[in-house]
């Protein structure tokens, strides 16, 4: 076989679509010299990377971040997901073309896992017997789904649900027989690499549903045949052990990420659970169901008219209108149910296993499920879950669980696709119906809103736009139904026109709904003379502050806002606002981070100090040598102001030490404001002080210095003291004093250090 002749194949094939359409989704990103940037883009994941990379090459492992949070763990850090192999391509643009190259990289990445999911998709269809159609409208409705596209700047969620279809496609394989050692080592391998993308929420949903999964399909190879009890208990049983073994095996395959991951989380604000607040902010919005027919009803962020609850993308569940159709009438058809077959194909195919009303059972649970946990806060279930059930309490945001939803309702359509026939009878009737209503609304809606516009206050300008876009994608579906072949068999190699003319409408759909949701900004944002000039510069090279209301309105309120990806064109001032963790872009240190996970103790002091009067409290910024406060102001040009701070200290040689009992008393000392930290440190520790002279003695204190991992200080003193670091104390730090190794002390709540 000649390349021309692979080439030929690859092209007159469907799936060429699953390939293409997320490249032509990001190319006002890839084809136009532009990068990712807006939310975690910019904020998280590259600036991440850039230390991690920066560290690397100078010769060190990235396991520390000192330019955050006043310290924080970089390896251990799960969304960072510096052991993901795909990711390492980031490590090589960045070699190449340095930080412009790397940022220019994630949307071709981020094209790739999209398509890396419409693939799997169409593979576990295949594997279901569906046709080239089925499996591309499967695929195409699961890779460039709304929850794909719309979180898709979010890397880590990205990645992770690529992977979900190959997994639950092995697990079938491994279910109902065949080559079990070939179908062990790929299941392995797909979970691995689940498991190293970053998500653990995404990953943890993709175990849950793929045990649900496995025990169906388990079931279906015995047929529940009365009698079969045992066997069927058994056959459970195995294909559960199986997986669980593959799974095990992934663990220790990713146990280089997966260890240091769970000392952080063990140490982090998250180690007993999430907040109940925090875990149903982004609670499913009930009528964004409607989104399902009209995903731009209520706006859209990159139309910069989004006016719904929350956030966009949370809550974006959109498959496309066409599929969503063909899932809906599979599940209507009535002798799916009765007779309890989709397709005699099918069925020879694999052994009499796909049992129409039996999988249509199958995805309504999961569908059902899926939308009782994810509207969260809006029914009493979530929060019972969340009381009394464990892993309830691990995750913020339950909308994500709509994952399910939307895999459910494409591999219906899937199905749908196979029985799709040219309607006859009262369904014809019904079809013409049907698309002369759409073409009603779409017309309906033009003349309306031209009518009415203005008289009603209440009407939202989004509604027109939207039932416009409805109603045209309405005709479309109903003219495809119209023009179907009469008898469509499931096995052919050539696809007619027709067929074509359904993926090609399903890739137009879903690549026009999702267009501009993940915005691009020039290069050279990225650029290292851009960041040297907008950069704030911090001459005393201590840490800047930003309280933590005025975080949350610069990045929410006047940046990142969730109605508008387009709120400025001048995307180069947040370089000069240091909104976190862009400082890491240039090596400015903060104590903020822009993280979901953080130490506890870090966590808790925040919480504190941002519920005081902050500038009243100078010698606690002091001590956690802060030399800068930025706060909003209406008389700056940049919008923020930065205060500057007296005393601020990273170090401090202390000769008196006050013992508490527990570290509940040590904070609580710690903001009495009746502490002098030149003199005292404070120590959770039973054992008792001598009484002594606390004035300060002659000593010279200096960092002489300084890796990412580890720091030299100089400190010439002749009385006994304690050295202190206003750094984190975090496990695993060692600590040497004149080559000798010495005790790691925990004083001032939060901080490192020593006794000298």
């Amino acid at each position: 076989m000649n390349i021309k002749t692979i080439f030929s194949r690859i092209f007159r094939s469907p799936f060429f679509l699953l390939i293409i359409a997320p490249f032509v989704l990001m190319s006002p990103v890839i084809f136009t010299g532009k990068a990712l940037f807006w939310g975690t883009p910019s904020t998280q994941f590259i600036s991440w990377w850039k230390w991690a990379f920066d560290t690397l090459l100078d010769g060190h492992l990235p396991l520390w971040n000192p330019l955050v949070g006043m310290g924080a763990p970089l390896i251990a850090n799960y969304q960072s997901a510096l052991f993901y192999p795909p990711n390492w391509l980031y490590f090589l643009s960045y070699i190449i073309g340095g930080l412009p190259a790397l940022a220019w990289m994630q949307a071709v990445i981020l094209a790739c896992h999209l398509a890396v999911a419409s693939i799997g998709m169409s593979l576990l269809t295949r594997r279901l017997g569906m046709g080239k159609t089925a499996q591309a409208v499967s695929g195409l409705a699961f890779g460039l789904s709304g929850y794909l596209v719309a979180h898709a700047w979010f890397s880590s969620i990205n990645a992770a649900v690529s992977w979900l279809p190959w997994i639950l496609c092995y697990s079938f394989d491994l279910t109902i027989g065949g080559n079990e050692k070939a179908s062990k080592i790929k299941l392995i391998v797909v979970l691995s690499l689940q498991l190293l993308s970053g998500h653990a929420q995404t990953t943890w949903y993709t175990w849950l549903l793929a045990v649900f999964w496995i025990i169906f399909w388990s079931y279906q190879k015995q047929n529940g045949q009365e009698g079969r009890f045992i066997q069927t208990i058994s056959g459970i049983f195995k294909s559960l052990t199986n997986f669980a073994g593959s799974l095990a095996i992934s663990l220790g395959i990713s146990a280089v990420q997966i260890i240091p991951t769970v000392e952080y989380l063990l140490h982090s604000q998250r180690a007993s659970a999430t907040n109940f607040d925090a875990a149903v902010t982004y609670s499913f919005w009930p009528w964004r169901f409607l989104g399902l027919l009209a995903p731009n009803l209520f706006g859209n962020p990159a139309q910069s008219n989004y006016w719904g609850y929350g956030n966009f993308w949370e809550d974006s569940v959109y498959i496309g209108l066409l599929p969503l159709v063909l899932a809906i009438g599979y599940l209507l058809k009535r002798n799916n149910w009765e007779r309890g077959s989709s397709r005699e194909e099918n069925e020879k195919s694999n052994g009499n296993l796909i049992k129409g009303s039996r999988i249509i059972k199958f995805c309504l649970v999961i569908i059902l499920v899926s939308i009782i946990i994810a509207l969260g806060k809006n029914t009493p279930i979530f929060p019972f879950l969340y009381q009394y059930v464990p892993t309830f309490d691990m995750f913020q945001a339950p909308t994500r669980i709509t994952i399910w939803l939307v895999f459910s309702l494409a591999l219906l359509a899937g199905f749908g696709v196979d029985l799709w026939e040219r309607p006859t009878g009262r369904v014809l009737y019904w079809t013409r119906l049907g698309t002369a209503g759409a073409f009603a609304i779409s017309l309906g809606a033009i003349l309306g809103w031209w009518m009415l516009s203005g008289k009603i206050p209440d009407l939202k300008p989004t509604f027109v736009p939207a039932l416009i876009e409805t109603g045209i994608l309405g005709v479309g579906c109903g003219i495809l139904a119209l023009t179907a072949p009469a008898i469509r068999p499931v096995k052919r190699h050539n696809l007619l026109l027709w067929d074509w003319s359904v993926i090609f409408f399903v890739s137009v759909d879903l690549v026009f709904m999702g267009w501009g949701l993940n915005p691009g900004v020039d290069l050279d944002f990225y650029q290292q003379d851009t960041l040297e000039s907008y950069t704030f510069h911090n001459d005393s090279g201590g840490r800047i502050f930003i309280p933590a209301d005025n975080e949350y309105k610069l990045r929410y309120k006047d940046y990142f806002r969730f109605d508008s990806l387009n709120a400025t064109t001048e995307w180069n001032i947040l370089h000069s606002i240091l909104l976190p963790n862009l400082n890491m872009l240039t090596g400015v240190r903060m104590v903020n981070n822009y993280d979901p996970l953080v130490p506890a103790a870090y966590n808790e002091w925040m919480e504190t100090l941002n519920g005081m009067d902050i500038l009243a409290n100078e010698d606690v910024l002091g001590i956690m040598d802060v030399t800068f406060v930025e706060v909003k102001s209406d008389q700056s040009q940049l919008g923020v102001q930065f205060l500057p701070v007296n005393g601020a200290k990273r170090i401090r040689l202390v000769p008196c030490i006050i013992s508490v009992e527990n570290r509940d008393s040590a904070k609580e000392i710690m903001f009495s404001g009746e502490i002098n930290f030149d003199h005292y440190a404070v120590l959770a520790s039973s054992e008792k002080y001598p009484e002594k002279d606390c004035s300060i003695s002659d000593a010279s204190i200096s960092i002489i210095d300084e890796f990412p991992n580890n720091i030299i200080i100089s400190v010439n003193t002749e009385a006994e003291g304690l050295l202190v670091l206003s750094d984190v104390w975090y496990p695993g730090w060692l600590v040497e004093v004149d080559d000798q190794r010495s005790q790691l002390e925990l004083a001032d709540y939060l901080f490192k250090a020593v006794r000298v």
